[in-house]
């Protein structure tokens, strides 16, 4: 997970700093996040009654918590929503609920630490809104950040993708006098293609690694001493890279995630491809053993990998193989469906199109589309895969990161990216 706060700003003042300089890089009166973004509270006070409509998450007795809007709740009985669907559980079952302080208050709470004039702060907040579903709140501040300097690329790339998915939430609002032909193009079960879907490369697998490192439990991790030293001329008026011969001498005899945790700190993006990552982060490996192999491929990949798959293809050869697990890691987690659904919802994952296309159409709020073979690969929300699949989302590092690879799943064409809404089915 990128910018894990274990070699903290502290300590690395406290060992090459000189006297005077800032003793780190967050700003007075409030911490930092691993993200660089200010840490508000996310649960209200214990004692809190929940209302109609608050976010909440439910503890229950011998099971894992559940993310759900709350409705309404008895001597008897508790009722909520999840992904669209008005649950009820015997009050019994129930160990506690956690009221959770909603996106949008979050968000303004962040917003009023934040100064008008750091940028990179305010973009990274508008990330944060975006993955949110705060889609209006993102466009304001990414349009404030251009103001002040239109030529951002990042906030003006962001607000591309925001301003789709605005598009794509609004066309859904408005009434329609008849079906849309677009939304059920591919529905049809498709004919098996001889072409197979495109593969990552070793590098792009690497860089993926490096950008989802959790490095409380990092795989063997190798920096090229010529890449340590570009760290250290390219940010040497960082308070984290030392002035002196004798400190820059300590740092190159540094752990090596300690330097990728200041390469981190440091956002120096260009030089994690030179970062070698031996072995799958954890995140990787419970894609791989809760999703791709234990279901997404035979279930998913049957019809959705070829020409004829539709937007939505996925990767079905040696499906426990790196560049299979990596590539289909790549996909579902960048995929948007031509109603501005994600394919993974950070902010909601029992939500996310992924898993509620594995559902029956009877559990499901928006189940997959009626093709011939079609069949269910979860019981219930309460199927073992499901909630395997659950917790895999909710391990992954938020805010999701922006990853600087070029795919294109058709194998052709112009490259696409996170920044594309792609229509077609699911899984």
């Amino acid at each position: 997970m990128i910018g894990t706060m274990l070699f903290g700003p502290g300590q690395a003042v406290s060992l090459f700093a000189q006297d005077g300089e800032p003793t780190g890089d967050e700003p007075l009166g409030y911490p930092l996040d691993a993200s660089g973004l200010p840490m508000v509270p996310e649960v209200r006070p214990p004692g809190f009654e929940a209302r109609e409509g608050d976010p909440v998450e439910v503890y229950f007795r011998g099971r894992d918590p559940m993310r759900a809007t709350f409705l309404r709740r008895t001597d008897e009985t508790l009722t909520v929503r999840i992904g669209g669907v008005e649950t009820t559980w015997p009050d019994r079952s129930i160990e506690r609920v956690v009221v959770m302080i909603p996106a949008s208050e979050r968000a303004a709470m962040m917003r009023e630490q934040i100064d008008d004039r750091d940028l990179t702060a305010r973009v990274r907040l508008a990330e944060w809104m975006r993955v949110e579903g705060l889609f209006d709140e993102s466009a304001g501040e990414l349009r404030g950040v251009l103001e002040l300097e239109p030529s951002h690329g990042r906030a003006s790339r962001l607000l591309g993708v925001v301003e789709s998915l605005i598009a794509a939430r609004d066309a859904l609002r408005q009434p329609r006098e008849a079906p849309e032909p677009v939304a059920r193009r591919d529905v049809r079960a498709p004919v098996a293609s001889r072409e197979k879907v495109p593969v990552l490369t070793d590098d792009q697998i690497n860089l993926l690694r490096v950008y989802e490192i959790d490095l409380t439990n990092p795989p063997a991790i190798h920096i090229r001493p010529e890449t340590v030293d570009r760290l250290m001329d390219t940010y040497k008026e960082s308070p984290f890279i030392p002035s002196t011969e004798r400190g820059r001498e300590e740092f190159r005899k540094l752990p090596e995630w300690k330097i990728l945790d200041i390469m981190f700190r440091l956002r120096a993006r260009e030089l994690y491809g030179e970062v070698r990552v031996d072995g799958d982060p954890e995140t990787f490996v419970r894609f791989r053993d809760d999703v791709q192999t234990r279901w997404l491929v035979n279930a998913c990949a049957r019809c959705h990998s070829g020409t004829d798959a539709g937007a939505f293809r996925l990767v079905k050869d040696r499906a426990g193989g790196a560049e299979a697990v990596y590539t289909n890691f790549l996909i579902v987690n960048e995929f948007v469906l031509s109603d501005g659904r994600p394919m993974v919802n950070e902010a909601d994952p029992e939500a996310s199109a992924l898993f509620e296309m594995g559902l029956p159409r009877t559990e499901a709020a928006s189940g997959h589309p009626d093709v011939r073979g079609w069949r269910p690969v979860f019981r219930n929300r309460r199927d073992r895969g499901f909630r395997a699949g659950i917790e895999w989302v909710r391990s992954l590092y938020r805010p999701r990161p922006e990853y600087p690879i070029e795919y294109d799943p058709s194998g052709g064409g112009e490259p696409e990216g996170a920044e594309a809404s792609n229509g077609g089915g699911g899984p």
